[in-house]
């Protein structure tokens, strides 16, 4: 009696209708195969298509290690080619700053828009430092923080921008 070797679909080099080529053969249709390293093993070389995934992934900051499981590679793998594929390496650089710059963009334009004054004194505590409470190292001539303080500072602020 002939053993089935496990975790291995029926048909794995085989199509369900015969009219259809090989899965095997499709994927090396679409992707040509791989280089061998030196070592024996596939190394992995980015497609076009690996690129624009890449840059869609890092805009939103996916972790590297989710980005290499959709690009269908180890971590290490990834890792190693951001290290020697400067290409690779500046596309996930540039695009992880252009999905913060996007972030960072709509923030400020809550923080002054005077809609979202919560916003507002989050910016405020957050780039410029800002308290609530008195400290005995704060200058007297710093405003405190308050509701009508943040209102008053949005229509500087909009008024500003409308100049």
């Amino acid at each position: 009696m002939k053993k089935k070797r496990r975790n291995q679909p029926k048909n794995c080099l085989t199509s369900e209708k015969k009219n259809n080529p090989p899965k095997a053969v499709i994927a090396e249709i679409i992707e040509p195969p791989v280089k061998k390293q030196h070592g024996g093993s596939n190394k992995w070389i980015p497609t076009e298509e690996h690129y624009k995934m890449a840059e869609e992934m890092a805009m939103v900051h996916l972790p590297f290690h989710h980005i290499a499981v959709c690009l269908g590679v180890s971590k290490s793998t990834f890792l190693r080619e951001l290290e020697h594929n400067q290409r690779l390496a500046d596309t996930v650089e540039k695009y992880r700053s252009v999905g913060s710059n996007a972030v960072y963009d709509t923030a400020y334009k809550m923080a002054i828009s005077g809609q979202f004054p919560a916003m507002t004194m989050f910016w405020l505590k957050c780039r410029e430092q800002w308290r609530e409470q008195d400290d005995a190292e704060r200058r007297k001539d710093e405003p405190e923080v308050t509701p009508s303080n943040v209102v008053r500072l949005q229509e500087i602020a909009r008024k500003a921008l409308s100049a």
